[in-house]
């Protein structure tokens, strides 16, 4: 059989992930630091504190970001592409079981979503998907409650989204079904 060895160099190898590190770190601090991105309110010793927790990930179209009815522990930051909110709700209908999709809202560039289960400790009422291929960057909820981190629970909470009750989501069928109707 054939075999190919290949050699690497130690140090340049080290030296090349050094770079490659330093590169990553400046990404995430301009992404802390954007105009667009409620974070660069934070102090800068907060920032500085939070890049090494900050996990940058491409994701395709039509992926799943969060899944409904599921415990979710990160927050995630949108920072490139567009993701779409929704959730699943069963009614009854003509005497059967029926589930129909809300969509509830899109998400851009600047944008927080999954921020329900690490704040509140619960599973999340809805799901996200993307539309288009997506950058985002997650931070783990163990994070928000770090010593010193207040600042970051305090901006986190205020930029927090709503997500319609159930009761909501029957009502606006409801109404949508009446307009519908004439």
């Amino acid at each position: 059989t054939d075999c190919e060895l290949l050699r690497v160099d130690r140090a340049k190898f080290h030296a090349l992930m050094r770079n490659i590190e330093a590169q990553l770190r400046n990404e995430t601090i301009d992404f802390l630091n954007a105009e667009w991105n409620f974070l660069s309110q934070l102090p800068v010793s907060e920032k500085e504190a939070l890049v090494p927790h900050l996990v940058k990930e491409n994701l395709r179209p039509d992926s799943l970001v969060l899944k409904q009815g599921e415990r979710n522990d990160w927050l995630y930051f949108l920072t490139s592409g567009r993701c779409q909110a929704y959730r699943m709700l069963s009614f009854q209908e003509d005497g059967q079981e029926k589930t129909e999709a809300f969509a509830l809202s899109t998400f851009d560039k600047g944008d927080m979503f999954g921020e329900e289960s690490p704040l509140q400790g619960c599973e999340s009422s809805l799901s996200v998907c993307t539309k288009s291929h997506v950058t985002v960057y997650r931070l783990h909820r163990n994070q928000l409650t770090v010593l010193g981190r207040q600042n970051l629970s305090r901006l986190v909470r205020e930029h927090a989204g709503t997500v319609p009750t159930d009761a909501q989501l029957r009502q606006r069928r409801s109404a949508v079904r009446t307009w519908e109707a004439y």
